[in-house]
């Protein structure tokens, strides 16, 4: 679960995937027996967040999750879409999951765990 710190500080997405890309293959080459999964970057609560997080916006993270996924399929690895678990009907993060628009309540960390089971990930 990387990528949002670095949408916070402007990074372009396309390095933040190409980040993640290296990060795929240094553990492939050093780990080759890892089993590795991408988890797609959540949606935040646009509304609330802190001006801190004026540069993290739903869709710059949705076009991160894409080059991810993309990147998922390139290195045949199970793309894990957390995004699409945790919006709501406007695209954003559901709001009682939420102390601030980014960071989750306890509770969303079960749904979270259950999802996984569900998807046969854990």
């Amino acid at each position: 679960m990387i990528g949002v710190n670095d949408i916070k500080r402007g990074t372009p997405v396309e390095d933040i995937a190409r980040n993640y890309e290296r990060i795929i293959l240094k553990v492939k080459h050093d780990a080759p027996k890892t089993k590795l999964y991408l988890q797609s970057v959540l949606p935040v609560t646009e509304s609330i967040l802190a001006s801190i997080y004026d540069n993290i916006r739903n869709p710059r993270i949705i076009a991160l999750n894409k080059l991810m996924k993309e990147l998922s399929v390139k290195h045949n690895l199970p793309y894990v879409d957390l995004f699409n678990v945790f919006k709501d009907e406007n695209g954003q993060l559901v709001r009682s999951l939420t102390t601030d628009g980014l960071h989750l309540q306890p509770e969303a960390y079960v749904i979270w765990a259950n999802y996984l089971k569900k998807m046969k990930y854990l």
